[in-house]
């Protein structure tokens, strides 16, 4: 409630404050000799590449509120649905913002990284994350199983005397990248 709190100006104010904690914490610099120190929290959590995925590994970025310390693989837990043996396999980044790869394991489904309560994660001056755990992050959908092609049905009534004749071909999923020419995927 004190009035010094957000009202200093930013262009003037020391990076950090007599203790050390960075400035500003809140929408601008606090005025005085200490900044208000605000818990940190997990901002954002989103996917990195391209999704839906097949391949083996995927990376998340993780965003906090501020510069953090003790960011490892232990920090983090998975959330999964029709996907096994997926892990938190590195962790990457410094201040603020952090890279976590992901394994992502065996089958079809969707993997969720998440912040569990049990994090160890602190900001520079030792406090705690606050509001976890932290599970509104992206998910990426993991699909593995390659399509295949269901039927060819002859689309012309047969015989005929045509030069041509057109085929209806179905794949198990929607599919992209169907070519006839200069490379044609039929034969």
């Amino acid at each position: 409630g004190s009035p010094a709190i957000n009202t200093g100006n930013d262009t003037t104010c020391a990076i950090s404050d007599q203790r050390g904690v960075p400035r500003p914490q809140g929408s601008a610099c606090d005025i005085g000799a200490f900044e208000v120190d605000y818990p940190p929290t997990v901002k954002s959590i989103i996917c990195a590449d391209a999704n839906p995925t097949s391949v083996a590994s995927v990376k998340f970025t993780v965003t906090f509120s501020e510069p953090m310390t003790g960011v490892d693989q232990a920090n983090f837990s998975l959330t999964t649905s029709g996907v096994t043996s997926a892990a938190v396999s590195g962790v990457s980044g410094i201040g603020s913002v952090y890279t976590v790869t992901v394994n992502t394991g065996h089958g079809n489904g969707t993997i969720r990284l998440d912040v569990p309560v049990s994090t160890t994660i602190t900001d520079l001056t030792g406090n705690a994350l606050v509001s976890l755990p932290f599970t509104g992050g992206n998910s990426y959908i993991v699909d593995k199983t390659p399509p295949s092609v269901s039927s060819i049905a002859r689309a012309n009534p047969n015989p005929t005397s045509a030069a041509s004749v057109n085929f209806t071909v179905t794949f198990s999923e929607s599919v992209t990248g169907v070519n006839i020419a200069p490379l044609s995927d039929f034969t």
